[in-house]
């Protein structure tokens, strides 16, 4: 499987995170359509399970030449070793929590996910705003006989969004098998950003440009000597992991394209592990692979191939005792 590094300029806030089973649904509904002359959808998943075609990561941040991961799902005492009174204490742990985000120069490696000199918070990194911000954006529907809001359905009601500094660059890491054209895919993600991504698009969300892209080793990011893996978009485990330590993430699916109108458009909800894991290996054959986790099918009751993506690219780390 070979690697690519996409930087993606944001030009409009998001109605869907940008995570990675969802940009994997956006690609293959692209293929149904015949986006990859030759290439049936259908078939190209049938060995998804055991040899998947692509692995495509969350929308991740970066600055200038400094990629913004999210701090490891790590307990902070694990983290940040601490030191002093009780009161010295609680007063720096309120100030570890704002150290929100993983800063790792290019060029640069990850030796250790101890090491507390990676972590910055968004005031470090940016003094006027924040790196991204979730907000409620207001939202009514008109009575068109009394011209104005009411009852249900017409009461007003809210929607959230997600929007960056627009100092940030957007990254997506991208994992092919050698028989996929890198190329058509990249087009397929611009196409994305030119009709937009997610909820809402049809008013302006999910929109972005494809700046520039390059081929990209993780393993040059992460550890030489590594214990664990840091990942890069929500999975299902399947490796026999010593430990895994996680945020849950729980998707609740749908289909998109025509079979958003169909009679039943929901798929059966997944239990994943949210980026920013981390995975204690106890087996060292798990870094042959580029990509960690396994796909899921029988989600559906509509579309017999469904498959979702439980699969994530990964950053070999090493997280000291």
């Amino acid at each position: 499987m070979k690697v690519y590094e996409v930087r993606i300029k944001p030009l409009s806030g998001f109605g869907t995170p940008p995570k990675g089973d969802t940009l994997f649904g956006t690609i293959c509904w692209q293929i149904q359509h015949g986006a990859y002359e030759g290439l049936s959808l259908e078939e190209i998943l049938s060995d998804y399970e055991h040899n998947p075609f692509i692995v495509i990561s969350s929308f991740l941040l970066a600055k200038d030449n400094t990629y913004i991961f999210k701090r490891p799902s790590l307990p902070i005492y694990m983290l940040f070793p601490q030191q002093g009174t009780r009161c010295e204490m609680i007063m720096k742990r309120k100030e570890i929590k704002n150290k929100r985000w993983l800063v790792l120069k290019k060029g640069e490696r990850i030796h250790s996910l101890c090491d507390s000199s990676l972590y910055k918070s968004d005031f470090e990194l940016n003094e006027d705003s924040s790196l991204s911000q979730y907000f409620e954006q207001p939202r009514n529907t008109i009575n068109r006989i009394w011209s104005t809001t009411g009852d249900a359905p017409f009461s007003p009601y809210t929607v959230e969004q997600i929007v960056y500094n627009p100092n940030i660059y957007l990254i997506c890491f991208i994992g092919i098998r050698d028989d996929i054209d890198i190329g058509k895919i990249i087009s397929m993600l611009e196409r994305i950003g030119d009709f937009g991504f997610g909820k809402d698009a049809t008013v302006g969300l999910g929109r972005f440009k494809v700046v520039q892209w390059e081929s990209i080793d993780l393993r040059s990011l992460g550890s030489e000597n590594p214990n664990a893996l840091y990942t890069l978009a929500p999975f299902v485990p399947e490796e026999n992991f010593q430990e895994i330590y996680f945020n849950p993430f729980i998707r609740f699916g749908k289909h998109g394209d025509i079979l958003a109108k169909a009679s039943n458009p929901f798929k059966n909800p997944v239990i994943m592990a949210d980026e920013g894991a981390v995975c204690m290996i106890s087996d060292e054959r798990v870094l042959k692979k580029h990509y960690i986790g396994k796909a899921l099918k029988g989600l559906s009751k509509v579309q017999s191939y469904a498959v979702c993506q439980g699969y994530s690219l990964y950053i070999p780390v090493r997280v000291e005792e």
